[in-house]
């Protein structure tokens, strides 16, 4: 019992590596054995559950919570107690699912992968992916939340303009109208700093040349004034 208790099923392995078969171990032990194989199996099927939760979750916070937070909100709202480090792996599980399937959809692709701080993106395991695929990893620097300004400033004009265009009056329709609204940016919405073009049609000019535009970024009278101030 002390080899199974500290070796799990390796314990029921003789010294030439031939697992033992149920007529030669003992009641206790084949219960023990079918008790460990039943509750990976519960385990397997509580952690597809849990990671739908957690991509649930990510969506409805809009992919801003980390492990910690997102154990908080799961456990309040369903009355369970999840582990956060259980939490954890599955998170990391799903960003390196997501991670793949964007490498399947476009594998001749280098881009800068730029992202937050968060512990998936900042794993060796995840660092060897990007090195892996010959990708440039792109962070913002700890404590300049300036850095994230060209994903707020779009988010800003995403709400002011929105809501304008679409009636939102629970979370269906404000899924409904973000996602019409982002196809509307991209395709139809002409911008100053393209020549009127829209982001679709600089993106198909950049594929299709080796030397694309270099169009003129704006002047964010905001972001300099915080650069002049906290950054030398």
């Amino acid at each position: 019992m002390k080899k199974y208790d500290s070796n799990d099923e390796e314990g029921l392995h003789d010294r030439r590596g031939h697992h033992k078969t149920d007529d030669k171990v003992d009641e206790l032990e084949r219960l023990r054995r079918e008790n460990l194989r039943l509750k990976r199996q519960i385990e397997e099927k509580e952690n597809i559950e849990l990671a739908e939760l957690i991509r649930e979750y990510d969506d409805r916070f809009y992919h801003i919570l980390g492990y910690r937070r997102m154990t908080v909100w799961i456990n309040h709202f369903n009355g369970k107690n999840y582990n956060k480090n259980r939490i954890h792996r599955i998170m990391k599980k799903l960003v390196f699912q997501t991670f793949d399937k964007a490498i399947v959809a476009s594998p001749e692709a280098n881009p800068v992968f730029h992202s937050d701080r968060d512990f998936q993106y900042t794993s060796k395991v995840f660092q060897a992916k990007l090195r892996e695929n010959k990708m440039e990893q792109s962070m913002s620097h700890v404590g300049r939340c300036i850095d994230n300004g060209p994903t707020e400033g779009l988010w800003g004009i995403i709400k002011s303009e929105m809501y304008c265009m679409y009636e939102v009056t629970d979370e269906k329709s404000l899924r409904k109208a973000i996602e019409s609204y982002i196809k509307f940016y991209n395709s139809e919405r002409p911008q100053k700093r393209y020549g009127c073009k829209t982001p679709a049609e600089v993106r198909t000019e950049v594929l299709e040349t080796n030397t694309p535009i270099q169009y003129p970024i704006p002047e964010n009278k905001r972001i300099e004034k915080y650069k002049s101030k906290w950054i030398a």
